[in-house]
């Protein structure tokens, strides 16, 4: 509230979305000091809207949309708003090419300022610059007329881009979207609102009369719904708390106290050599203790060998392999051996056999026998 008792206008919020190199990157927002420099804070406001149309002395719209910062220093500032050039060259004001100098009540004695630029006294058009870092030389040369309310952190990204020797950012830095912030009315001051319209209405009759009807409709619509049955899938039967059962306690997740989990009926006989042969440790012929299951693969060798890391023990099961193993001339030599006794075998079995008729007589000389077929 004012002195006068009036309420105090809010001060207006613009936003500008920013993409660096065509990639979005975030949002900075704006709030402009109307009741210090209203008419430069309206040329701002409205270009950030886009609602002026087209421009008198450029042709082309007068909106924010679309541009570019085009020039970047380091600890210094951020400047952009040449909708038309691009390149500080451009830019119209909302009425028409340039205006004044409106105040410079406000310095540049703090980072984040919004402030004009110009070529020089009452050339204000569409350019601005932002601010990194107090500047007191641009005092009394240039207008502030707002400050950064949000999106610091983008600013600095901004000041920190790699830029050309014209201090052109490398990277296309664009106003994809920008435009007004409107301030929502807070829940208090509607309802201080409705109870100002009620009391108004209250002190005509007839008002007080149509107040009432609605309120009995309000009541007959309410009634109604309770009436109207509900979703048949919707469960509608109170429940008892009492019938609920209770929670199962988790038993899996405590230890029995004193009770073995062990079972009675198993035979305690049946493990005792299991855990014997268990506990009796197994020792390689170097001494070493021997851990684990299964079959005993590789033997470790003794003290003398394992000394020397040139050489390691065959293992058992190698070596039995390598005994299976034998010379091709001595897989000759067993080859005709067996071929001589099959032969001999054979010799043995012939005189058994009889081509034609039975043996009858058989005679005996000193050096032969003859045998004589019927």
């Amino acid at each position: 509230m004012t002195v006068d008792g009036e309420d105090k206008k809010p001060r207006d919020r613009v936003f500008m979305d920013i993409s660096i190199g065509g990639m979005p990157s975030g949002r900075i927002v704006f709030e402009l000091f109307n009741e210090v420099a209203p008419k430069t804070a309206e040329n701002f406001r409205a270009l950030c809207t886009g609602e002026m149309g087209i421009g008198k002395n450029t042709g082309k719209p007068l909106t924010y949309k679309g541009m570019v910062f085009h020039r970047v220093v380091k600890d210094f500032m951020i400047q952009g708003g040449d909708f038309t050039n691009a390149n500080g060259t451009g830019g119209e004001s909302i009425y028409g090419g340039t205006f004044e100098d409106e105040t410079f009540e406000l310095k540049h004695d703090r980072p984040l300022l919004l402030s004009m630029a110009n070529r020089g006294k009452d050339t204000n058009g569409s350019q601005f610059f932002i601010t990194t870092q107090p500047a007191p030389h641009l005092d009394n040369v240039h207008v502030v007329f707002g400050s950064v309310v949000g999106g610091a952190a983008l600013v600095r990204q901004l000041e920190a881009l790699s830029v050309d020797r014209n201090a052109r950012p490398l990277q296309d830095v664009l106003v994809v979207n920008c435009g007004e912030l409107v301030k929502i009315k807070t829940v208090k001051k509607r309802k201080q609102e409705m109870e100002k319209d009620e009391s108004e209405a209250e002190s005509d009759p007839s008002q007080k009369k149509d107040k009432k009807k609605k309120k009995e409709k309000k009541e007959k619509k309410k009634e109604k719904k309770r009436e109207e049955p509900g979703h048949p899938l919707a469960l509608s039967t109170p429940l008892d708390p009492r019938e609920i059962p209770a929670v199962p306690p988790h038993s899996f997740l405590l230890r029995p106290e004193g009770a073995s989990r062990r079972d009675p009926a198993r035979d305690p006989a049946r493990d005792r050599g299991r855990y014997r042969e268990r506990d009796r440790n197994v020792y390689t012929r170097s001494g070493r203790i021997i851990k684990g299951r299964g079959v005993f693969r590789y033997r470790t060798p003794s003290r003398s060998r394992s000394r020397s890391r040139s050489r390691s023990g065959t293992p058992p099961h190698w070596r039995q392999a390598q005994r299976r193993i034998i010379k091709l001339s001595e897989f000759e030599r067993a080859e005709g051996e067996r071929a001589q006794r099959e032969q001999r075998a054979a010799r043995r079995e012939r005189p058994a056999r009889a081509d034609t008729g039975a043996c009858s007589l058989c005679l005996f000389t000193n050096h032969a026998f003859y045998i004589i077929y019927a």
